[in-house]
């Protein structure tokens, strides 16, 4: 605090012409700038009963013009030596929950028009724990309903020869302000007793399910005081008393790690904790829910997949090129066991014969392009030998990728720490072009995702995958000779997303040969599909054509249907020179549309989704 206005003696004259009245302003003096500097709480210099009833008076008429520092004045009582607070010149009875206002009740400690100075003075009364629980134990005393009706009772004779008195003057005046002392009331009884003041979070119980750690933070303006930690019917206690200062205006909630004990141990079946707190200065106690999850897992985050720093130096194996940006991988067999992150705007390159083996979850992550060239008879392979590794993930590469004669195998998808994705090979908003490629014994969701990008994926082969061999999620791409070979779940699963297949060769898909999804457009000639569940799959306001020399060969080789609400119907349209086995089994439902040939299909389904998966 850095009030620079004097203290002043009240009738300086008297006070300091008499030696007795001059030696109690020199005290009063001292304490009271000691105060200001912070050097005395607000117990040691003031009497707080009486300083905390005139706050809460304050509250009580909605304006604080008469605690402002240029307009208190104290009595100092040489008996406590303690400094007495003397109101005046409060002129006005305002709403105290008028938006705009000085501030609402002075413990909010919301700044609005007064100046720094003004704001830290009266906060700094605040920052003595004693005399806050104080305040809010007068605030309780001055909202009480009943408070005020004995007040006017009592007042009645007196109130009504002081307006005797004003009439002669000012015939026209009413008192007419009881209204906004009784909603003054009700909104300091909302604040004490509604607002909820406490956020906890579990964050974990000991083995001998004795001991519960909550994370908890206040809310509130007001200090609260936290009792105890519930479940079911068991109370968990703390070891001493637990106090938490209020939450000012514009700062952040400061959370306070703090540990509950119990004799009975705790029903971890029971996921409902509730914690049980109080305002200082208050009886009534309230009760939260706790959130079942930390608010934060420092280590966790700590131990982030995207901040985790570049470690290309702990590679003996790349080579390093600053100025170019450049990041070469040296020709030879590799074991990665630790994740490799290349640093934005680099390029990585691996040369034919090169080979990387994934172990102890080792995985790539790239905010860089790749360059993978192999050649037909060195060709580069990214393997996990062990079934251990992961994949690589390629997320906002400025410059295109590419990957020529490389083989991937036995990769599993990216996760770290709690972060995962379906892919074992990803592109997220990064082009791409692949040729002669192999991905095979995927240990993922999906073989190849590729999102939010471009690309071009021709003469290569995707066999034995644990899910989806090739996903696409809202991109642009041609595939081009291409087969799918042994897929777990589709072949092909693409999502809001242009594409154009040619010669495109599935067998034996889980599920969908293709599938076509969320307003995805789709072009496909010379298409090969046997033994799938579906064949080809338009759904939810998709639009596909089939044409030239195709076979489709599935249960039910073409269904045309809506899945999710949020998007419509599809439509499928096929040529008449594609050959189709188990043309009966076609499925379209009601509002979308099958054209093979010129004929338009008649709808025989009011839900296919049911037909082909049940009812979830």
């Amino acid at each position: 605090m850095y009030l620079t206005s004097p203290i002043k003696a009240f009738v300086e004259s008297k006070t300091l012409g008499d030696e007795r009245l001059s030696n109690q302003f020199y005290k009063a003096k001292d304490l009271l700038e000691s105060f200001r500097r912070k050097e005395l709480k607000t117990r040691e210099v003031f009497d707080v009963e009486k300083t905390a009833k005139l706050f809460a008076i304050s509250d009580l008429f909605g304006y604080h013009h008469m605690l402002k520092y240029t307009n208190i004045q104290f009595y100092y009582n040489p008996v406590t030596s303690k400094l007495e607070p003397i109101a005046f010149d409060n002129q006005f009875i305002k709403d105290v929950s008028e938006e705009g206002r000085y501030m609402g009740l002075v413990g909010e400690g919301r700044d609005s028009r007064v100046n720094e100075e003004e704001f830290d003075w009266l906060n700094t009364f605040f920052e003595d724990e004693i005399f806050f629980e104080e305040y809010i134990s007068a605030l309780n005393e001055m909202s009480n309903k009943s408070m005020l009706d004995e007040f006017f009772v009592e007042t009645k004779e007196e109130e009504e020869k002081k307006l005797n008195t004003i009439h002669k003057s000012y015939a026209w005046y009413s008192f007419d302000y009881k209204k906004t002392l009784y909603q003054n009331q009700e909104y300091i009884q909302n604040m004490l007793n509604n607002i909820p003041a406490v956020l906890a979070y579990h964050a974990g119980t000991n083995k001998n399910d004795n001991e519960i750690t909550i994370n908890i933070g206040n809310i509130h303006p007001f200090p609260i005081e936290v009792l105890s930690v519930e479940n079911d019917g068991k109370i968990f206690k703390p070891d001493r008393r637990l106090i938490f200062n209020g939450k000012r205006s514009l700062e952040k909630v400061d959370y306070h790690k703090e540990k509950f004990i119990s004799n009975n141990g705790v029903n971890t079946q029971k996921n409902v904790w509730e914690i049980e707190y109080k305002l200082i200065g208050v009886d009534t106690i309230r009760k939260e829910k706790i959130i079942s999850w930390d608010y934060i897992d420092e280590e966790n985050f700590n131990n982030d997949a995207f901040r985790k720093e570049v470690n290309l130096e702990i590679f003996d194996f790349l080579k390093l090129d600053k100025k170019t940006k450049d990041i070469f991988v040296k020709k030879g067999i590799w074991i990665v066991n630790k994740d490799i992150i290349i640093p934005e705007d680099y390029t990585l390159t691996l040369g034919e014969g090169t080979m990387l083996d994934f172990r102890e979850d080792a995985k790539i992550i790239s905010y860089g392009n790749i360059l993978f060239i192999g050649s037909e008879e060195k060709p580069i392979k990214i393997i996990s030998s062990d079934g251990s590794g992961q994949g690589i993930v390629i997320i906002g590469a400025n410059r295109e990728s590419t990957i020529i004669h490389t083989e991937f195998k036995n990769l599993g998808e990216i996760s770290y720490n709690g972060w995962s994705l379906p892919g074992a090979i990803t592109f997220y908003e990064s082009n791409i072009n692949i040729s002669h490629a192999l991905f095979r014994e995927i240990r993922a969701e999906d073989a190849l995702g590729i999102m939010r990008s471009s690309y071009s994926i021709e003469k290569t082969v995707f066999e034995n995958a644990r899910g989806d061999c090739f996903d696409s999620d809202f991109s642009t791409g041609i595939i081009k000779y291409v087969s799918f070979i042994n897929c777990g779940n589709d072949g092909l699963d693409v999502s809001g997303s242009v594409v154009t297949l040619n010669q495109v060769a599935i067998k034996k898909a889980g599920d969908k040969g293709i599938s076509i999804g969320e307003m995805s457009v789709a072009t496909i000639e010379e298409i090969g599909i046997k033994e799938a569940y579906v064949g080809i799959a338009s759904k939810d306001k998709s639009k596909v054509k089939v044409k030239g020399d195709s076979d489709i060969e599935a249960e039910y080789p073409l269904v045309v249907y809506q899945k999710k609400s949020e998007f419509g119907p599809s439509n499928l349209e096929v040529t008449k020179d594609v050959k189709i086995k188990n043309n009966e089994n076609n499925l379209i439902e009601i509002g979308s549309s099958l054209i093979i040939g010129n004929e338009i299909i008649k709808t025989n389904s009011k839900d296919v989704y049911a037909i082909l998966y049940g009812k979830e």
